[in-house]
């Protein structure tokens, strides 16, 4: 069994589509909003996302990493950064 969570938790007005020209407009909004969706899940730290996204090898990943002195909070002591293009690792 897995729980399934939704996304949107506010009421939403049920639309009628009685026509194509509708249902195309409607149809071509839904991927803006599956993306909108995953972004939030990402920013939130989902794991079952992130793995997704890095098994799909598709994206590349940025980690930024800044030291500082604890005295003076305006210097900085060490930063450094990593970049992974997933779609260059070996499987």
């Amino acid at each position: 069994m897995q729980r399934v969570s939704p996304f949107e938790t506010s009421q939403r007005p049920l639309r009628q589509v009685h026509d194509y020209m509708t249902y195309r407009k409607l149809y071509n909004a839904l991927p803006a909003a599956v993306i909108s969706a995953r972004k939030q899940r990402i920013k939130g730290g989902d794991p079952t996302t992130i793995r997704e996204l890095w098994e799909s090898k598709e994206y590349t990943f940025l980690a930024i990493d800044f030291e500082w002195n604890e005295r003076n909070d305006k210097t900085i002591l060490e930063w450094g950064y990593a970049a992974v293009r997933c779609g260059h690792l070996a499987t």
